[in-house]
């Protein structure tokens, strides 16, 4: 029988290092990303996170890191920006872009590709939206059924 110690950081921040029984040695050790203290598997994954952790561009506005100047810019858009110059002529809803804007006016105004669930009728906006309501009301017309039997 192994009697195996587990010692506790003395900080939430310092990494318990993962001891071989066998040999006594740090697993681990090598695998660890200097700058983050994240654990890896291997020593390519290692590499890979520190090649993308260089990279990684940041928000000027909450330092949140991403990969991609398109990502940090969807992100921007989202979140901080607060412009909305498209608006629907329909019901006057304001969007960030004219495609945003489109959609919205084809999906809600002229009702274009609606789908209709085949268990209660409901009108739907796209494929997506009808395989979520169907989750639901398929499982509630299956209850519904067992419960007149």
């Amino acid at each position: 029988m192994v009697d195996i110690t587990v010692v506790l950081p003395k900080s939430p921040y310092q990494l318990p290092k993962p001891i071989d029984i066998k040999t006594g040695t740090c697993v681990y050790q090598s695998l660890v990303c200097t700058c983050c203290h994240l654990i890896f598997q291997s020593e390519q994954d290692l590499q890979l996170h520190k090649t993308t952790e260089e990279r990684r561009i940041s928000c000027s506005m909450c330092s949140i890191k991403f990969l991609t100047t398109k990502g940090m810019k969807q992100h921007f858009g989202k979140k901080h920006e607060k412009s909305r110059p498209y608006r629907c002529n329909i019901c006057y809803k304001k969007f960030r872009n004219v495609y945003a804007s489109r959609i919205h006016k084809q999906q809600v105004h002229l009702h274009a590709s609606r789908q209709s669930c085949s268990y209660c009728g409901k009108s739907v906006y796209n494929k997506y939206s009808l395989s979520r309501h169907l989750k639901v009301c398929n499982r509630y017309s299956k209850d519904l059924e067992t419960f007149f039997e």
